[in-house]
């Protein structure tokens, strides 16, 4: 498949902004993983912005935190709290960042999610989902953009030849 590259710089160039999810769900750094995985199972998510009691994020918690550091190291997730297992050193990103340059920092960083920060304040989050879809929903728009103009091409040509036929007569 041939790669059309002012297409795909146009994809990757829209903000973060147009696609992020702004439903964020935080927990506290001093909860409990138990309090956190209720959270998450009530409200079918995978993961959960650590913010710590200035409402400040200082890192995440995912599904992975969870069978790495609880599950595997057979730990009581209601006597562990979040900031002892979360992953920290937390990347995030503006809402004016292109997505393409949010999936090579995930990439980079080997991390699925990514905050949103505006004036150090969380409006959102995105994740490699969220650009995946995206990038094919754009795609496929693309593609039958592409097979409209086709039948349009075609339809012109078709007009054209009953047009000449016509005169001719």
């Amino acid at each position: 498949m041939k790669k059309n590259k002012s297409f795909w710089k146009f994809v990757t160039d829209i903000p973060v902004s147009e696609i992020m999810i702004t439903r964020v769900r935080t927990i506290n750094q001093d909860d409990t993983v138990f309090k956190a995985v209720n959270i998450m199972a009530n409200k079918g998510i995978s993961g959960l912005i650590v913010v710590d009691n200035n409402q400040k994020p200082i890192g995440i918690f995912s599904e992975g935190d969870i069978i790495k550091k609880i599950i595997v190291e057979n730990k009581d997730p209601k006597k562990i709290m979040i900031k002892k297992i979360m992953s920290k050193n937390l990347k995030s990103i503006s809402p004016g960042t292109s997505i393409g340059k949010a999936s090579n920092i995930m990439k980079k960083n080997n991390i699925s999610k990514l905050p949103v920060l505006k004036n150090k304040k969380i409006i959102g989050y995105i994740t490699k989902t969220d650009i995946l879809l995206t990038t094919n929903r754009m795609y496929v728009q693309n593609r039958r953009m592409m097979v409209v103009i086709l039948i349009n091409v075609i339809l012109v040509i078709f007009i054209a030849i009953l047009l000449i036929q016509l005169i001719g007569k």
